[in-house]
């Protein structure tokens, strides 16, 4: 419910596992929510994933990877977000238009894939990562973290994916959130060049009141 709450009201995306099983069969669910945004940056609705995983695993660890990439290029290769698959080797298996687009003029080697780690630079991710904290004992955690790559700020979602107690790869997400946070700087900017002229001023009286005219803050002087 908690989640729902996240991905309808406040724009956040999701993405988990849950385990179906009866008497004779279980299966692992893999879950996204993915926020829809509308006009004005309000959202529109979400659109929810549920994939049974164990469709998509083949015989060994790289045909389920091909079966991971395969999804997700029918579901996100065409929205507005960097979508990167990434494999345990911390390489970028696959990337959807927006992220190929993003990466143009990248430096990569002749048959070598790009390393999804150093193209983070250094983010926060990296001592958190589902990479590097991943066990089969422990349940993967999704990270989300905000960084900084060739100069526009994103927020990334990590969704660790598991099959048969090993780590498949991670799906990575990563939101261009550089006019939010440069409008929110500004207006942070804004609003301490206003608290100081208020609180540091002499000479001069500022006040403040709402519309039924109740005194909602007045200056020290």
């Amino acid at each position: 419910e908690n989640t729902l709450v996240d991905v309808a009201e406040k724009g956040k995306d999701h993405s988990f596992h849950v385990t179906v099983k009866d008497e004779n069969h279980e299966k692992k669910v893999a879950i996204s929510l993915h926020c829809i945004r509308g006009k004005r940056a309000k959202n529109a609705g979400f659109v929810a994933f549920f994939r049974d995983m164990s469709a998509v695993l083949g015989r060994d660890m790289a045909e389920s990877l091909k079966g991971l990439i395969d999804i997700c290029a029918i579901f996100f290769d065409d929205i507005p977000d960097l979508v990167f698959v990434v494999d345990p080797e911390n390489k970028i298996a696959w990337k959807n238009q927006a992220a190929e687009a993003f990466l143009k003029g990248e430096a990569e080697e002749p048959g070598e894939e790009l390393s999804f780690i150093d193209f983070l630079g250094d983010c926060p991710l990296k001592p958190t990562c589902s990479i590097y904290s991943f066990s089969p004992d422990k349940k993967p955690p999704v990270c989300e973290v905000e960084t900084k790559v060739k100069g526009k700020y994103f927020s990334v979602l990590c969704m660790p994916v598991v099959a048969r107690d090993k780590l498949l790869g991670s799906v990575h997400f990563m939101r261009d959130n550089t006019e939010v946070k440069e409008a929110f700087e500004k207006l942070k900017t804004s609003e301490e060049s206003y608290r100081s002229v208020i609180e540091n001023g002499r000479g001069f009286y500022v006040h403040r009141f709402d519309r039924k005219g109740s005194l909602l803050l007045a200056s020290p002087y």
